[in-house]
């Protein structure tokens, strides 16, 4: 079991982690650095060579916004996260190209990174999981989401794999 943080590992921004299991990988989070722009603001992606799902904690920009970029490599990785989750994130992401586009027009600076296209065809790949429900990966690892408290939808991801366990909280809040 190996986990290797992509982005985000010492600082806000680009939250991104590739979790290894004997062959298995795991994006958990695809997240864009919100003061890096273009390129820069995703995460260190070119070392991966195959993903087999992708999971999404929350729909924040730091945790979601290069899903689109990152998706397009990796058309067969299933893209998993809570049902409020995916509304969420489709309507973020939409969001976002129309900031690339802005931004792309105001200065050339800004690459458009995905389309609003590219966001759509999420909705086909995203694969709504309830809370507290296990769920298996290709009957190698179990997977289950709990609530995160942080926003509507977010979940921390609990992953077992040959006894075992990693938690990946995301961003929580422990108040009510």
């Amino acid at each position: 079991m190996t986990l290797t943080p992509l982005g985000g590992g010492r600082e806000i921004g680009a939250n991104s982690y590739l979790l290894s299991l004997d062959g298995k990988n795991i994006l958990i989070d695809a997240g864009r650095h919100p003061v890096k722009e273009g390129y820069e603001s995703l995460p260190e992606i070119d070392s991966i060579n195959d993903l087999d799902v992708i999971m999404i904690s929350h729909s924040h920009y730091d945790h979601l916004s290069s899903l689109p970029y990152i998706s397009q490599r990796w058309p067969n990785a299933p893209i998993l996260m809570t049902q409020e989750n995916k509304g969420l994130a489709l309507r973020i992401l939409q969001n976002s190209v129309e900031v690339m586009k802005k931004k792309n027009a105001k200065d050339g600076v800004e690459p458009i990174l995905y389309s609003h296209g590219e966001v759509n065809e999420l909705k086909r790949r995203i694969f709504p999981m309830e809370y507290f429900q296990r769920y298996s990966i290709d009957n190698e690892v179990d997977v289950a989401l709990y609530p995160a408290g942080h926003v509507m939808g977010a979940a921390s991801i609990f992953l077992e794999h040959k006894g075992k366990r990693i938690l990946y909280s995301g961003d929580i809040s422990l108040s009510q």
